[in-house]
């Protein structure tokens, strides 16, 4: 398999995509942090420190 972003080297390079038609696409990201009850309450007052 080949990357017409990447030279003979492997380094990253950009490639003109300017003929290229649009395409539709989507994409969906989850996420989970995990932290103490303490936290929770701090984010839910608004006294968390900046």
């Amino acid at each position: 398999m080949s990357f017409p972003h990447l030279d003979a080297a492997g380094r990253a390079h950009m490639v003109d995509v300017t003929a290229k038609q649009p395409t539709v696409r989507t994409a969906t990201a989850r996420g989970f942090v995990r932290c103490s009850p303490d936290v929770i309450t701090a984010l839910r007052d608004g006294t968390v420190p900046k």
